[in-house]
């Protein structure tokens, strides 16, 4: 689970930027606070089941968390999940989510 400092809260607003995978969709926008926030949206049409939701959402935050280190400061990162996800092990969606942050460059 992230630390609350990394959650993004409800109220932000992304008028700034947008970068589509197979995977997900990623909206990207600058804040002025020390550290990125992130969150994650899995909707109903992803999967009925919450507990599949749920396993998705997670999934998306451990590979964000594994990499929180190496992620530049003062941005803020929203992931809206894709049915395709689905059929993908988690080891494929981090090297996803690693690859969009070197393509839009959030890594150090």
């Amino acid at each position: 689970m992230l630390a609350k400092k990394f959650r993004l809260p409800k109220e932000t607003r992304f008028d700034n930027f947008s970068f589509s995978q197979p995977f997900f969709f990623l909206k990207i926008a600058k804040n002025k606070e020390k550290n990125s926030r992130f969150g994650v949206i899995v909707s109903k049409k992803v999967d009925k089941r919450a507990v599949v939701r749920n396993r998705l959402r997670r999934a998306f935050i451990n590979c964000i968390d594994s990499q929180i280190i190496e992620i530049k400061t003062g941005y803020d990162t929203l992931f809206i999940v894709r049915k395709k996800s689905l059929e993908k092990e988690s080891m494929e969606l981090c090297a996803s989510i690693r690859g969009s942050f070197l393509k839009n460059n959030l890594l150090k």
